[in-house]
């Protein structure tokens, strides 16, 4: 974030517009698409480092800063109520989850691991005991 503030500048909203897991970037927002998001959430549940998914992914942490990581995945277990494996759970891979996947693995030069929901939280990102 070279403009501070947690602003980016233009350069770095046109980069980051062009990463499959970006919706949406604006100079002091990132939208993440819900592939991505659910990828993140399920792989994190297995015990995967945010920051390592993040990296993955192609939004580098230190351009959007760890504290961003920390809340995005905040954000999304509250807004999931964590029901990973509540009724609006699905597991299937649809068109654009599939194609954020392909796009991970050709940034990642290998295959992205795709885990089962099996954990009941992220708890070691918050330092409670799972």
């Amino acid at each position: 974030m070279s403009n501070g503030g947690g602003m980016f500048s233009p350069e770095e909203v046109a980069y980051l517009k062009t990463l499959p897991a970006v919706a949406e970037a604006t100079a002091r927002r990132i939208t993440y698409s819900e592939a991505f998001k659910q990828s993140c959430m399920r792989r994190c549940h297995a015990g995967e480092s945010p920051v390592k998914l993040f990296r993955e992914a192609g939004p580098d942490p230190a351009l959007i800063g760890y504290k961003r990581i920390e809340r995005c995945f905040a954000r999304w277990r509250k807004s999931s109520g964590d029901a990973m494996a509540g009724p609006r759970y699905d597991d299937r891979l649809d068109a654009a989850s599939a194609h954020v996947l392909a796009s991970m693995q050709t940034v990642t030069s290998g295959p992205v691991p795709f885990a089962i929901a099996g954990v009941s939280s992220c708890n070691h990102l918050s330092g409670r005991p799972a």
